[in-house]
């Protein structure tokens, strides 16, 4: 059941990047770089997930009740009629509400406890924060956020990745075709030339020279991270040839948070 009044804001961002929050009875710092990017600090993964919900649906709402509406096949209440075809096809044959509701509760306590965090935190930046949402579509004000839109939501990314996995046989096929007509070697040239596997010009998250050299985290949950305050851990790994930026100490940091803050 969500909470009303969990997600009262203490204070807003000040100049040195900090905000907190207030979860129930926990208080949650977070820190936005120079990026706008949140770092969240907290106690318990409850409290940790509760403010991921907030901070995302502060930033990033508009992208949220597109995915949920186009997850649950009501794209055209935004796109109009060029969702139709989308819509259909999710409403014929994807997953009813109970069944999305089934699939949610049949899953392990950790599954449910983070999710469940994460939606009562957008609630409560969809009653606190109202005033500087768009438009959900037709001019009404925004449903609350259920489980069932992130589970739906997580079956529509699935799909969408998970259903081009047939381009490889598609492709063996283009191969031994032009195999037949031009002998292997121009057939692998002609290949590469329509589904070029390693496309220099494409865009990447990371440089390759930054992706070859980051180091993964050494342990989940708690973790140090060289270049934070003593008392505040970051879940983010450094990469050789790439700085973050310093996240600024608060007074008494590490009397409030200890040397083992949570972060997941």
């Amino acid at each position: 059941m969500i909470l009303w009044g969990m997600g009262i804001l203490l204070a807003g961002a000040g100049g040195d990047g900090w905000s907190r929050l207030r979860c129930g009875e926990e208080e949650v710092e977070v820190y936005r770089d120079s990026w706008g990017i949140p770092h969240i600090f907290a106690r318990t993964v409850r409290a940790a997930f509760w403010a991921e919900g907030y901070t995302e649906a502060e930033d990033r709402w508009g992208q949220m009740e597109t995915l949920r509406r186009g997850a649950l096949g009501r794209a055209s209440e935004l796109r109009g009629r060029a969702a139709l075809g989308s819509d259909r096809h999710l409403l014929r044959a994807g997953y009813t509400e109970e069944e999305l509701r089934r699939m949610f509760d049949s899953a392990g306590p950790r599954f449910r406890e983070i999710v469940s965090a994460y939606c009562e935190g957008v609630n409560a930046f969809l009653r606190e924060g109202r005033e500087r949402l768009p438009e959900a579509g037709r001019g009404e004000a925004p449903g609350p956020w259920r489980e069932i839109d992130c589970v739906a939501i997580g079956v529509l990314m699935a799909r969408r990745f998970g259903e081009a996995g047939d381009l490889e046989l598609w492709g063996a096929r283009i191969l031994e075709h032009l195999t037949g007509r031009v002998g292997e070697p121009a057939a692998r040239r002609i290949l590469n030339d329509l589904l070029r596997d390693r496309d220099p010009s494409a865009p990447t998250t990371l440089n390759d020279h930054l992706r070859a050299g980051a180091e993964p985290p050494r342990e989940r949950g708690f973790r140090a991270a060289s270049g934070f305050p003593a008392g505040r851990q970051s879940s983010r790994s450094r990469s050789p040839g790439c700085e973050w930026p310093a996240i600024p100490p608060r007074s008494a940091s590490a009397r409030r948070w200890g040397t083992g803050s949570f972060l997941p």
